[in-house]
């Protein structure tokens, strides 16, 4: 717990701090070789591992939010020379923003702060996923004896304000490209030649996990990149061809979610689902289709 407070000022080491609490908290959930105390009470095992996960996805965007209007604040009393700090609203405005997902100062305070996230949490159900790879893969086949070997692992977390949490982390093979090499020729060449009209696409994630356990969702975003140009003939001929290749794409794409839903979720897919947004409407679909018998 300490580590979270230490780290919440710095968003990348609290962002690996919180996914590392995450996995190690839903692990000894269910290994008796080590465990974490926890407010039993109130808090089960599967809140802290919902906590920490929400926190290592979303804590970044609170602190560049904060980071921003402090800075912009502190500007402006700096020009201020009446500017004291028991008086002046800019130097008071970070301590009063309270954005969800920010550490508590205190470690003594992050119990309470975890039960007033779960009691604000809205009434939609909130999904989180993460794909752990490199380090924490390793250290997870270590803490789990795991001799064969796991390209990844997938960390998925359902919050609901009306349930308890659920969690669970799953084993990820890696998902390979599922097409003729003749259509990724055809393919292959048609990006190529919008590349030089349009530019190269560049990777706005630089290099991780998913590009090797997942390469196909690289490829199809780069070749997506690449024929959404517009043909530099407008002609019914070019036309057809282009979305031709756009349909391949997202024929590709679709296969490979499907694969990916398959092969990495399995039956825990139905942690994705949502709740009903109308509960009565089971009841009248069912009398309808009754009427039409």
């Amino acid at each position: 717990m300490l580590a979270v407070v230490l780290s919440r000022e710095v968003p990348i080491l609290f962002q690996k701090v919180s996914r590392l609490l995450a996995s190690l908290y839903l692990l000894s959930s269910s290994s008796a070789e080590f465990s974490f105390e926890y407010d039993g009470n109130e808090l089960s095992a599967s809140h802290w591992v919902s906590f920490f996960h929400q926190a290592s996805l979303g804590t970044h965007i609170s602190y560049h939010f904060i980071s921003s209007l402090s800075g912009k604040h502190i500007s402006r009393c700096l020009s201020d020379k009446e500017c004291t700090e028991a008086t002046c609203s800019s130097c008071m405005v970070p301590e009063d923003l309270d954005l969800p997902r920010l550490a508590p100062d205190r470690t003594e305070d992050l119990v309470q702060f975890a039960k007033e996230f779960f009691i604000n949490l809205p009434s939609s159900t909130i999904i989180c996923i993460s794909l752990l790879g490199g380090g924490l893969n390793q250290l997870l086949q270590e803490l789990m004896h795991i001799r064969s070997p796991v390209c990844a692992w997938v960390l998925i977390s359902r919050l609901n304000p009306e349930s308890q949490p659920v969690a669970t982390l799953l084993p990820v093979d890696s998902i390979l490209e599922d097409m003729s090499d003749d259509s990724a020729n055809r393919s292959s060449t048609g990006a190529t030649q919008v590349e030089s009209f349009k530019g190269p696409w560049l990777c706005p994630w630089g290099a991780t996990v998913v590009d090797e356990v997942a390469p196909e969702f690289k490829s199809i975003l780069e070749e997506s990149y690449a024929s959404s140009s517009t043909p530099r003939e407008d002609t019914t001929e070019s036309r057809c061809l282009w979305w031709k290749k756009r349909k391949k794409l997202d024929h590709r794409l679709g296969i490979f979610l499907r694969n990916l839903e398959a092969s990495w979720l399995g039956p825990w897919r139905c942690l994705l689902l949502g709740e009903w947004s109308n509960y009565k409407l089971p009841d009248s679909v069912h009398r309808k289709l009754v009427n039409n018998l």
